[in-house]
This record gives structure tokens, C-alpha cells and sequence, in this order.
């Protein structure tokens, strides 16, 4: 955009002169007054345009202006800081929750359940909770892998977002073995190898 504007500030000087000269040797004035009037506005739309979407920090930047802007990312930058920690802090106590509600609900009847798991997204809200059973669960008859879905369930409980359950899946040796689906997240289904 630049060298857009600059080119047609270039075009309004040398047509200016042009049509000076048109009025000096009174020959045809138009075409250069044309030309004159389009590149000026041209030119005009440009520098609004620039003037619009420019960085304060441009090639006219004086070094203060730019100190001032390099402390102001500096305080972006801690704000940045703060947001992660609380971020992390948010993280780790749905972590919390998570442990505590599986040591209350793990009593022993689930002993292919290995531990959980929620991951938190960036602004707190709840990418998805996973249960991980260990390799026995392709050998677990149908009543006994929809246990683990109601357990997956009730550790997700804490994570609802008023009626709506977070995104849940279990997982066995690495592999998906069960996940919500994607309209209704309290259903989940066993996913067939």
C-alpha cells in the first residue's frame, strides 16, 4: 500500500506540472486535469486506507515511541504470564476434582480402571474427560464395558456445563475404546475394533 500511494502521489505531482504547462501553452486541459483529479484521489484513498490498518510503530517512529511500545508488549507479555498461570491453576484444579471423584468412585469394583484424565482448553472449558482401563477391556463382556461407561460418566459429572456433559472417551492400550457422540455427549458409545 505504500508504494501504492507513493506512485500515485508521484502521478498527481507530474500531472499537476502537466497541466500548469496545459494552461501556460493553452492547449487541452482535460486530460491532464483527469489524470490530476484521479491519482490525487487515488492517492487520498490510499492514505486513509493506510492511515486506518497502519502499526503506531511505522518507519516515522521516533525511539521514545518505540520504548513506549516495547514497554507496553512487555506489560502484554506479563499480562500473557498472569493468564497462563491461571490457566494452569484452573487446569490443575479440574485435575483435582477429576482424582478425587475417581478415589470415591473407584472402590473396587473397577479393576481394569487405570486412572483419568481431563484436559482443560485455554479459556477453562473442558476439552474432554478419558478414562484409561488397562488391556483387558477387549476381553470385557458388554455388561461389563457399560460399567466403565457409567463410571466414565460419573466422573465427568463434576464437568457439566448445566445439563450438558463434557466430550468423554475411555481409553485401553493407547487405543479409543469407547467415546461420546458428537451431538449428544451424554451418549457414549463402544467403539468396535
Amino acid at each position: 500500500m505504500f508504494y501504492s500511494g507513493m506512485a500515485l502521489l508521484f502521478l498527481a505531482i507530474v500531472s499537476l506540472i502537466w497541466l500548469i504547462a496545459a494552461f501556460v501553452r493553452k492547449t487541452n486541459k482535460k486530460i491532464p486535469g483527469i489524470v490530476f483529479a484521479l491519482s490525487l484521489i487515488g492517492f487520498l484513498i490510499i492514505v486513509t486506507i493506510t492511515g486506518t490498518t497502519s502499526e503506531p510503530a511505522n518507519q516515522n517512529t521516533t525511539p521514545s515511541e518505540l520504548l513506549s511500545d516495547y514497554s507496553s508488549s512487555s506489560a502484554t507479555t506479563e499480562t500473557s504470564t498472569t493468564t497462563s498461570q491461571t490457566e494452569s491453576e484452573i487446569a490443575k484444579k479440574n485435575d483435582d476434582i477429576l482424582k478425587a471423584t475417581f478415589d470415591d468412585y473407584n472402590d473396587g469394583n473397577y479393576v481394569d480402571a487405570t486412572g483419568a484424565e481431563v484436559i482443560t482448553n485455554d479459556d477453562g472449558s473442558i476439552k474432554y474427560v478419558q478414562l484409561n482401563v488397562n488391556s483387558n477391556w477387549k476381553d470385557l463382556t458388554k455388561d461389563e464395558q457399560n460399567k466403565y461407561v457409567e463410571l466414565l460418566k460419573t466422573i465427568s459429572n463434576p464437568f457439566k456445563d448445566g445439563e450438558t456433559y463434557p466430550y468423554m472417551q475411555i481409553q485401553s492400550e493407547g487405543n479409543l475404546v469407547a467415546r461420546s457422540g458428537a451431538q449428544d455427549t451424554s451418549v457414549v458409545t463402544i467403539v468396535n475394533e
